[in-house]
């Protein structure tokens, strides 16, 4: 079995991959600067960044493979009481057919309460049992006494059912271990890009506060969200008519929410509405001719909200 590999970091993945995300889209915007002083940051890094993310992300989670381990023993339980019931039905034809107890032994019936909770356990009981049944001599005086052949093909469907099952939740619990390596390893990959950043950024902007709060590999733990500042929106004239739309990124902002009030040209700003969250300082927006659109921003993370930006507006 291959080794077991750890963690290089100390938050969650969700947490880190969002984190990851931030990194690049920022650091695209300071390429040139961290270049210029890390020839080695230069193409095809940023993109090798970006694939290392979206590998990562599109791994399965702990969770999703927990879930799935979760879901087949979930069907496994519901057989349970189905295969408790098919070979109670079996055991009380036996007291018919057989009342002194001569062939408990051999339908397995003086295992049953030490294994009626285990899925392998009653497998065994009903292939034991369908066995015995089948057996010519046993099979005619059973069905002489009520028991029919119905009954007896139902033991052998259900002990299929439960093989089947049972096969699927070890194959699950079998794949886990390196489901659980291969994501690990991938989000390290991911990390190791974000420690190339991080060192770099404390040359690159030894002068520049914010960059360098920015760049941290564990955010410091923020009560409050900063305003988003210098909203600006230009007119491209297309076609189609493009709103493209720049604003600074907020230390301790992880997402942008934007949103637009659309009106005819002219008029003071109606409602708001959410049109877009990204991860990045800017977005383009397509938009019709003959109207005003008025534009705000405001930053959040994964737990607050900040002050929507000043409102911009743009006449088409």
């Amino acid at each position: 079995m291959p080794e077991q590999v750890e963690r290089d970091y100390s938050m969650d993945d969700l947490d880190m991959l969002v984190r990851a995300q931030v990194f690049h889209n920022a650091f695209v915007i300071d390429k040139a600067d961290f270049v210029a002083d890390f020839p080695h940051l230069d193409d095809p890094f940023a993109s090798d960044f970006q694939t290392a993310i979206d590998a990562a992300d599109a791994l399965p989670s702990a969770q999703e493979v927990d879930g799935e381990i979760m879901e087949a023993t979930f069907n496994l339980n519901e057989q349970l009481p189905i295969a408790r019931k098919a070979l109670q039905k079996l055991y009380t034809y036996l007291d018919i057919v057989w009342p002194k107890g001569q062939k408990n032994s051999r339908f397995g019936r003086i295992n049953y309460e030490k294994v009626r909770q285990s899925h392998s356990g009653l497998k065994e009981l009903l292939e034991q049992g369908h066995r015995q049944a089948e057996e010519p001599t046993q099979k005619a005086a059973l069905i002489a006494g009520g028991y029919t052949q119905a009954s007896i093909d139902e033991l052998e469907t259900i002990m299929n059912a439960i093989d089947t099952l049972l096969a699927v939740q070890v194959d699950l619990m079998g794949a886990r271990f390196e489901k659980t390596r291969d994501r690990i390893l991938a989000l390290n990959h991911v990390w190791s890009f974000m420690q190339q950043i991080n060192k770099a950024s404390k040359v690159t902007f030894v002068d520049n506060s914010a960059k360098l709060e920015l760049y941290l590999l564990y955010p410091t733990k923020y009560t409050s969200l900063g305003k988003v500042q210098n909203l600006s929106v230009v007119l491209d004239g297309g076609p189609p008519l493009k709103a493209i739309m720049n604003w600074d990124f907020v230390t301790g902002g992880i997402d942008y929410e934007v949103e637009r009030s659309a009106v005819p040209l002219g008029l003071p700003e109606g409602a708001f509405v959410p049109i877009i969250t990204v991860q990045d300082n800017n977005y383009t927006d397509l938009i019709g001719g003959g109207q005003t659109y008025y534009y705000r921003v405001r930053a959040k993370n994964l737990t607050l909200t900040g002050a929507y930006s000043d409102v911009f507006r743009l006449d088409t």
